[in-house]
């Protein structure tokens, strides 16, 4: 096992330029660090999706090909994250299929439990849940609606989230 770099992008839009800027902050960290980077775009939301590997040439000749990896979550089974309890990625279960308001619920406690004691980062996640959950097209409006209110149960940590604190202030 050697030490490699993981870079990853998230990108909610299509970007022509991605794979070009992709390769371009790949180049910098190998540049600066001497090691392997992976580097990685997940797609929350359905768009154009780049392609890999890009490929530079002149004429016939390939000058470059570099290969980075794509993540669409919105083809991804929610249900399969909960199942193997993969709390770290329960704030992105609202951009994957299957989606509804008990598996978020359980989602929900299961963050609560982790992050007893620490309600500054189960806010956290819950906000990037919401966030996600506002702009995702792979839930039904009225499924996405009772996950909001369900949600919503916890707005004690919304209020106390210094992010919230600082978005309501401006």
């Amino acid at each position: 096992d050697s030490e490699h770099i993981l870079h990853v992008e998230f990108e909610s839009g299509p970007d022509n330029e991605m794979s070009a800027r992709l390769l371009a902050y790949n180049a910098v960290l190998y540049m600066d660090y001497g090691l392997p980077v992976i580097s990685l775009i997940v797609y929350p939301f359905r768009t154009k999706l780049a392609e890999s590997p890009l490929r530079i040439a002149s004429g016939q000749e390939t000058l470059i090909t570099f290969h980075f990896f794509i993540l669409p979550l919105f083809t991804l089974e929610a249900e399969r994250y909960v199942q193997e309890h993969l709390v770290y990625m329960y704030p992105l279960l609202p951009t994957m299929q299957g989606v509804n308001q008990d598996l978020i619920g359980q989602a929900v406690e299961e963050m609560a439990e982790l992050y007893q004691g620490n309600p500054a980062a189960l806010a956290d996640q819950i906000v990037w849940l919401d966030i996600l959950l506002e702009r995702t097209d792979t839930i039904p409006l009225g499924e996405k609606r009772a996950i909001k209110e369900r949600i919503h149960m916890l707005d004690s940590l919304w209020r106390d989230n210094p992010k919230i604190q600082k978005i309501q202030a401006e």
